[in-house]
């Protein structure tokens, strides 16, 4: 299981018979899962789906009529050590994957910037046709080759929905401005490419503490970057006994 894309909750205060019938909630519901005495792990995607369980875990502990003075310590709700981050129904990517799916993208427009330049097509049509793959992939699909090799896309932030032509102008405007300068206007100066350097960082150092994870360009744009996938649907159903106690 990716590390960089799961959820874990700690599970140490509760007993043994609550984490075998988590383990059967988690089995039912066709949840890959790691389960250990302290903590419990699951994809991303399925955290809703996980804290459902654990709220019915929760639920059916064995005193359903002890006071909070004298609850037992293996009565205390579970307590969660990573979390997803959700808007709306979408789960918000990971940095790792946010990374990859850059990755892939500047290596596709890097390769075909080099292409036009061997052969000889003008500076303008480059950029031109470098904007049109970003935004023109963002707009009518969410996401780009990198995004969809790193299982993410863009989605505008109040309503989840396809991010349209506007907002992925916007958004690719804000980070790309400097290499669309450098190919339209060669030999600029170097306090150019400082600044230009400067920009890009501050546009994506947000990204490292932003709770949903969203740069300048995502703000200035108005969108997020989300799992492609939509989350799984919670349990369908309950199992009626509880597991027998173990000796």
């Amino acid at each position: 299981m990716d590390r960089s894309d799961v959820e874990q909750v700690q599970i140490s205060t509760l007993s043994v018979e609550q984490r075998d019938l988590l383990a059967i909630y988690l089995e039912r519901a066709a949840i890959s899962h790691e389960l250990t005495e302290h903590h419990v792990t699951v994809p991303e995607d399925r955290a809703r789906d996980l804290y459902s369980a654990l709220a019915m875990v929760v639920r059916a502990r064995p005193d359903q009529t002890s006071t909070e003075d004298d609850r037992s310590p293996t009565e205390r709700p579970p307590v969660i050590t990573r979390r997803a981050v959700f808007v709306g129904d979408r789960i918000v990517a990971s940095r790792a994957r946010r990374a990859l799916g850059a990755v892939i993208d500047w290596l596709i427009l890097d390769l075909w910037a080099l292409a036009a330049y061997v052969a000889g097509a003008p500076n303008w049509a480059t950029a031109v046709t470098l904007g049109l793959y970003v935004i023109v992939a963002t707009a009518v699909f969410g996401r780009t080759v990198g995004k969809f090799a790193a299982g993410t896309a863009v989605v505008a932030h109040h309503t989840a929905a396809p991010p349209g032509w506007m907002r992925s102008a916007v958004r690719w405007l804000t980070t790309s401005w400097p290499a669309v300068a450098t190919i339209v206007v060669p030999n600029l100066p170097v306090w150019v490419d400082v600044l230009a350097f400067v920009g890009l960082v501050l546009t994506y150092s947000p990204l490292l503490w932003d709770p949903e994870r969203r740069g300048f360009h995502d703000r200035a744009a108005d969108t997020v970057v989300v799992l492609a996938k939509q989350r799984a649907a919670r349990p369908r159903s309950s199992p009626r006994s509880r597991p027998e106690t173990r000796p």
